[in-house]
């Protein structure tokens, strides 16, 4: 399927968001994830939500100032 992640038109056949996360490596723990324009909850269970053709995906990575 086609999606938008942070503006790029990529395919992925990842069935739901846990599934993407993994397919390219990327670490949740410390990230916001917008999909469709909605900001998920930082409790939100990854393996629950799943994709469809077209849908955008923005992820933020948080960092700490110390």
């Amino acid at each position: 399927m086609t999606l938008t992640v942070n503006g790029n038109v990529l395919n992925s056949e990842a069935r739901t968001l846990a599934d993407f996360f993994t397919q390219k490596a990327i670490e949740t723990r410390h990230i916001i994830v917008e999909l469709n324009q909605e900001v998920l909850p930082k409790n939100a269970d990854f393996s629950s939500i799943l994709l469809n053709e077209g849908d955008d995906i923005t992820g933020l990575q948080v960092c700490g100032f110390g």
